[in-house]
């Protein structure tokens, strides 16, 4: 069985099924699914009232078929990750421990060997979100909107965007060629990866008007939050505008204490099934810039 964590990431079988937060948090989800064809392998789980009989006749003839060593870990997150895929909900996605920790890493900013940039899907395909500042992806002209087609001449179209990411990365020093698809054009470019921490957030002031960029809710999303919000204060910033551009997502939780400098325990989110709330979730923290708009 599937249960929810506090940050909304769903413990699987090993795995984790990522819901992605879209527009801020709104319209979150976070589907329990109740059974996985963990079975057809020996694993004792529940099965709910899911058939998978099918399932393990398939099997039974790709063993009985198959020229070749048959790789069974390898079979189980790919039958996993078409199980998820079938709900044909854009904003679920099913990962195996490899792309979950390259998510985790992504959410902590502490990167590594990389060129910059952010990534997600877009339509379907992976996508630059955005360039960092300051980063090789930006020096060397990638922009965001871009569609990534290759990674060192190899085709990315049924690798999911987190192998992408694996893949753009690597060792510091070293050069990744990527393939990107720009207003019906393709283009190559190389980059030679660097060390690469990406803020959560930053930070100016013009005038009265403060400007939080959130580039991703992460686990240090709402302590950078907070340190800018305290400054903007002693500042005496009267208006705080709050840039969610390019902003790939992230844990509810962040974006909880986000709104919550500003609401103090209000809704921050509904999760519905049809027309019944089944959860809600407030926002966190203390509203320091409450008397901000």
């Amino acid at each position: 069985m599937v249960k929810g964590e506090n940050k909304q990431r769903l413990g699987w079988f090993l795995t984790l099924v990522i819901v992605a937060i879209v527009s801020f948090v709104a319209g979150t989800r976070s589907e329990k699914i109740f059974a996985t064809v963990a079975p057809i392998f020996g694993v004792r789980m529940s099965s709910g009232s899911i058939d998978l009989s099918s399932v393990q006749e398939t099997y039974r003839n790709l063993v009985a078929n198959y020229d070749g060593k048959l790789d069974t870990q390898k079979l189980i997150y790919g039958a996993n990750r078409g199980l998820v895929e079938a709900a044909g909900d854009s904003h679920t996605a099913y990962m195996d421990p490899d792309e979950t920790k390259e998510f985790e890493k992504s959410l902590s900013g502490k990167i590594g060997g990389g060129i910059g940039a952010e990534i997600g899907l877009r339509n379907g395909k992976p996508t630059i979100i955005k360039p960092l500042n300051d980063s090789p992806a930006q020096k060397s002209g990638i922009k965001a909107g871009e569609v990534i087609v290759k990674v060192n001449d190899e085709s990315v179209a049924d690798w999911a965007v987190d192998k992408v990411v694996s893949k753009i990365r690597g060792e510091v020093g070293t050069s990744v060629k990527l393939t990107l698809l720009s207003e019906n054009r393709t283009h190559e470019v190389s980059v030679t990866r660097q060390n690469i921490t990406a803020p959560a957030v930053e930070s100016e002031i013009d005038g009265e008007i403060g400007i939080l960029k959130v580039n991703r809710f992460g686990d240090d999303t709402v302590s950078l939050a907070k340190k800018y919000a305290t400054e903007f204060i002693e500042k005496g910033v009267k208006k705080v505008i709050v840039d969610l551009r390019n902003n790939p997502g992230g844990t509810v939780s962040s974006a909880q204490g986000l709104l919550g400098l500003w609401l103090d325990r209000q809704v921050a989110m509904t999760e519905r099934r049809g027309s019944e709330i089944v959860k809600t979730a407030h926002t966190t923290g203390s509203p320091i810039l409450g008397d901000m708009k």
